[in-house]
C-alpha cells in the first residue's frame, strides 16, 4: 500500500526541513510513503531545501495558485501514481508528523474515506477566545448544512482514501478544507475524527491578516459552496422571506375583514403585490425539487 504526504509550501524554508526530517520512514500496513511538495510561488530557498531530500517529489509554481489548486495537483498526481492513501500536511509545521499513522489507520481497517485531524481548538491555548468563538460559530454553522457533523471543519490534516481520491475535486479559490466535505457529503463519503494537538506557530497564517478578513474570505467561500453543493437548500431558505412577505400582505388584509368588516378595494395593491410575492417563493421551491 503506497502512502502519499502532501505538503503545499509557501516561503516555508524556515520549517520544511524539519518536516521531512520527522515523517516517519515506516507505517503499519504501508509498503511505500513518498512526499509531494508544492512550492507555490515561494521566493526564499523552499525549494533549494526539498531538492536535497530523495522520494520527495517537487512541483513549482512560479506564481502563488492557492491551497486550492494545490489541493487539485495532489489529487491529479495521486491518481497518476496510483497512491492509496493520500495525507496533507501544512508547510509551517502546525500539525505533528507523529499523528500520521492515527488519522491512515481508520481508512486501512475500517475503509474510512476521509479522516480529520481533531485539533481540540477548545484546548488551543495559543488562539484567542475570539478565534475560539468564530470557530465555534462557524462550526455550527458549516455542520447544519452537513448530514456528518464535523468538529474540527477547518482543519488541514487529513487522510484521503482511494475513492475519496478520485472523486473529489476543488473549484473554489480560498482553500480546499470546506469545499471537500460538502463534496464529500454531496458523494456520500465517510468521514471520521481523530484527536490530535498540534505545534506552537512558527508564523503568522498566510491565507488571512487577521480574523475579520478570515472571516470573510471564509463566508464568501462557503457561500459559493452551498450554491454548487445545496442549491435545493438555498433555493428554499431564501424562499422564505417571499412567503412571508406576501402572507403578511395577506393576513393584513384578512385581518381588515374579520375585525373591521372592511372589503373596500384599497387592499387590492396590497394583495396583489403579496401575491406576487407568493408565487415567486412558490416557483423558488418548485425549481428546487429539480435540483434535487
Amino acid at each position: 500500500m503506497k502512502l502519499l504526504v502532501f505538503i503545499p509550501c509557501l516561503n516555508e524554508a524556515n520549517t520544511i526541513g524539519g518536516i521531512l526530517d520527522s515523517i516517519p520512514k515506516k507505517l503499519k500496513n504501508i509498503d511505500e510513503i513518498q512526499t509531494l511538495i508544492i512550492d507555490d510561488g515561494s521566493d526564499d530557498k523552499t525549494s533549494e531545501i526539498v531538492e536535497k531530500y530523495e522520494n520527495v517529489y517537487l512541483i513549482v509554481n512560479r506564481k502563488t495558485k492557492g491551497l486550492a489548486e494545490a489541493f487539485n495537483t495532489a489529487l491529479e498526481y495521486s491518481i497518476k501514481n496510483n497512491v492509496d492513501i493520500m495525507l496533507s500536511l501544512d508547510g509551517d509545521n502546525q500539525y505533528p508528523t507523529k499523528y500520521i499513522q492515527k488519522l491512515i489507520d481508520p481508512i486501512i481497517s475500517q475503509n474510512f474515506d476521509i479522516v480529520i485531524g481533531n485539533r481540540q481548538v477548545d484546548k488551543i491555548s495559543h488562539f484567542s477566545y475570539l478565534k475560539k468563538l468564530i470557530h465555534k460559530l462557524g462550526t455550527y454553522f458549516i455542520n447544519f448544512f452537513l448530514d456528518s457533523k464535523i468538529s474540527d471543519p477547518p482543519s488541514g490534516m487529513r487522510a484521503y482514501s482511494k475513492l475519496a481520491m478520485k472523486n473529489l475535486v476543488i473549484m473554489n479559490k480560498f482553500s480546499y478544507t470546506l469545499e471537500t466535505l460538502y463534496h464529500a457529503d454531496y458523494l456520500k463519503l465517510s468521514i471520521y475524527e481523530v484527536l490530535i494537538e498540534i505545534n506552537q506557530p512558527t508564523r503568522k497564517s498566510r491565507l488571512f491578516k487577521s480574523n475579520f478578513q478570515y472571516l470573510i474570505k471564509s463566508l464568501n467561500s462557503l457561500l459559493s459552496i452551498l450554491v454548487y453543493y445545496k442549491s435545493s437548500l438555498v433555493l428554499n431558505l431564501l424562499s422564505i422571506p417571499f412567503y412571508l412577505f406576501g402572507l403578511g400582505l395577506w393576513s393584513r388584509y384578512i385581518l381588515k375583514i374579520i375585525f373591521f368588516d372592511d372589503i373596500s378595494g384599497r387592499f387590492i395593491p396590497s394583495i396583489i403585490v403579496g401575491g406576487v410575492f407568493i408565487i415567486i417563493g412558490v416557483m423558488m421551491t418548485c425549481f428546487s425539487y429539480l435540483l434535487t
